[in-house]
């Protein structure tokens, strides 16, 4: 401690700093004070240099000497730890101020988690912090806090770091005002050949549909609007013992990316596998990785078959037509896999995608 600190326009007074006063306008020495108080000089030193608290004890004997009552020491004790409380706090906002630069304010705003406020930072991050809930926006550093890392030791960005932890505890928070059952893995097996065929149909048809099922097995399925910088595609996460969240958001718009990262988490779920892999990440994908793709690409489309098509039959947008027809997809999914699998040109027959837009849904 010291007896006096000083941050911008707050400071904090010791109460040794008073002590200090009363032995210079009583004329006397350190020492010379101590002995009239009946402690040892070390204390009284320690005590006008910041470096002990004012005790009970201290306090009583001060009264005595000066005549100022035990109340106004004790009190100019409190003072000076609540200015103190306020100064460290001053000091962490203003770190937490160059944190929210790396957060995008207008996601807040346009989806109404937050008042629109971005020029008084002070304000925003105390917002934020209630909103995800932590004490300090610092604390979203952390790699292991909000989302299990594939990697922890891996070089993540900073800002990815932050984003997507923001952006799991923001599916937290709506996974936990949904009425959800305990989590059945048997149940979640038997729904996925429902969940395949909505594929061809209309978001506002097969999304409550996917909710009401979702939440028969005890799952949480959360959609929202991707938060730049946030680096995921999706996520599962256990909520406590008995349910799960499944988050996607819609960072890359395409119905065939969409389908392909919800059988992707479904995989994860199915092998016990709660860990996030950040996009961009691909040299690190591990076993589960690749598992959790190979199971979205087989309930997809049946292996043998697409090797058929892409043997036999000539890739235009008529025969693509008439295997996504026999496969019971929308043909945009068809076309996602040849390009990804270097068939086609990424630029090749987009028109035949169908594109989601996910809008956030606060009530």
């Amino acid at each position: 401690m010291n007896k006096l600190i000083e941050y911008k326009n707050l400071i904090a007074f010791h109460p040794g700093s008073y002590v200090n006063d009363i032995i210079e306008e009583m004329g006397i020495t350190q020492e010379e004070f101590a002995k009239r108080m009946g402690i040892s000089a070390k204390l009284i030193s320690e005590l006008i240099n910041g470096k002990t608290e004012l005790s009970n004890d201290t306090a009583l004997k001060l009264s005595r000497l000066t005549g100022v009552s035990i109340d106004t020491w004790m009190n100019i004790q409190k003072a000076y730890e609540k200015k103190i409380i306020e100064i460290k706090d001053e000091k962490e906002l203003d770190k937490e101020k160059e944190i929210i630069e790396l957060i995008d304010y207008s996601y807040f705003v346009k989806n109404g988690l937050l008042e629109d406020i971005k020029r008084d930072k002070a304000k925003w991050v105390k917002d934020l912090r209630e909103l995800v809930g932590v004490t300090s926006l610092d604390l979203l550093r952390k790699q292991d806090l909000f989302v299990n890392f594939r990697n922890p030791s891996g070089k993540f960005e900073e800002k990815n770091i932050i984003n997507s932890n923001i952006m799991m505890q923001l599916a937290v928070n709506k996974a936990n005002s949904a009425d959800v059952s305990e989590f059945n893995k048997k149940k979640l097996e038997k729904f996925i050949p429902e969940i395949r065929k909505m594929t061809v149909e209309r978001p506002k048809i097969f999304y409550p549909k996917l909710v009401k099922g979702f939440s028969d097995c005890g799952i949480a399925f959360v959609l929202l609007p991707n938060l730049p910088r946030s680096g995921i595609n999706g996520a599962v996460k256990k909520l406590g013992k008995n349910r799960v969240l499944l988050l996607l958001n819609d960072r890359n718009k395409s119905a065939d990316i969409f389908w392909f990262s919800l059988f992707h988490e479904i995989g994860h779920v199915i092998n016990d596998d709660f860990y996030v892999n950040l996009t961009g990440q691909d040299d690190q994908k591990n076993q589960f990785e690749i598992e959790a793709d190979l199971f979205a690409r087989e309930i997809l489309i049946d292996g043998k078959e697409y090797h058929d098509f892409i043997t036999n039959r000539d890739l235009n947008k008529r025969n693509i037509e008439q295997f996504a027809e026999e496969q019971g997809l929308h043909p945009g999914i068809v076309i996602g896999r040849l390009q990804n699998d270097k068939y086609l040109a990424r630029s090749s027959l987009n028109n035949m995608k169908e594109n989601y837009r996910i809008i956030m849904n606060n009530n």
